[in-house]
């Protein structure tokens, strides 16, 4: 079975509701809500039919399900930050935040053989990690699902979600203060109330997307949302739907990348000037 068009359409449907603007909390119900419908409808479909090959069932609980699957655990882990995460003291929220650090480190650590398989991208093990066949409720496992469903859960594949949604809930995590406006807070002194961006929005859209998109924040593993929201505080400016505006430089005939190309010709004028 084809599930690239459920795929794409629920892709576009979170990115719409992430680039709306709301609060996180509404993002987070929303698109929890998109996630179970998703699933509920993927395990209709394997009760409903059987798999060719080992191969396509690898597929389906490495490749597709695995897609909202991360998406509804991060969002609930989301709520569950933001519902405990303290509202006023900048002090608490620190020792929140370093708290939260702290356990998902410790989570990253007990599953450290696990993490290497999923980031190093090795498949010698896929065939036990994501077939049913070799699906054991053990101790890990229970304590998050009281039975796993046989016809819809591997042995790895909750914790393959899991893993992918605690990584970014750690980027989440550690840009919390800054959304708060909380950066001289942390000790970090800037000029806030100075640094204005004059140049266009969509300028400053090219460049957040182009920060994404390269990995060099948070290794990545900060959303366009955390970053826009970021840049917003920082310079003082309301972006709106930035993600609309994404669409408009991503659907440019010539010159997409206007800005950063502009960048580069400013900087090599100024490294040319400084040789003079």
């Amino acid at each position: 079975m084809d599930y690239k068009p459920k795929i794409d359409q629920y892709k576009s449907q979170i990115k719409t509701i992430e680039s709306e603007g709301q609060n996180i909390i509404n993002i987070s119900n929303l698109a929890i809500g998109l996630s179970q419908k998703l699933l509920l409808s993927l395990k209709k479909d394997i009760e409903n039919r059987k798999f060719n090959s080992i191969d396509q069932e690898i597929y389906f609980f490495k490749k597709v399900k695995h897609i909202p699957l991360t998406k509804l655990i991060y969002y609930r882990e989301i709520i569950r930050f933001e519902t405990y995460f303290p509202k006023v003291n900048s002090k608490d929220q620190i020792k929140f935040v370093e708290k939260k650090l702290t356990a998902l480190n410790q989570y990253f650590m007990r599953h450290i053989d696990f993490g290497h398989y999923i980031d190093l991208k090795c498949i010698h093990l896929d065939e036990y990690y994501f077939t049913r066949q070799n699906l054991v409720p053990d101790a890990y496992y229970s304590m998050k699902i009281f039975y796993p469903d046989p016809n819809f859960n591997t042995s790895k594949d909750f914790l393959f979600g899991e893993f992918k949604a605690k990584k970014k809930l750690a980027g989440y995590i550690k840009s919390r203060l800054t959304n708060e406006n909380s950066l001289g807070k942390i000790g970090v002194s800037l000029p806030l109330d100075k640094l204005k961006w004059t140049g266009n929005k969509i300028d400053l859209i090219e460049l957040i997307y182009a920060l994404k998109a390269s990995g060099a924040i948070s290794d990545g593993q900060t959303g366009i949302k955390e970053i826009a929201s970021t840049c917003e505080i920082l310079f003082d400016i309301k972006l709106g739907n930035w993600y609309r505006k994404f669409l408009e430089i991503r659907s440019r005939k010539i010159e997409r990348t206007k800005f950063i190309d502009r960048l580069k010709l400013s900087l090599i004028r100024r490294m040319e000037d400084a040789e003079v």
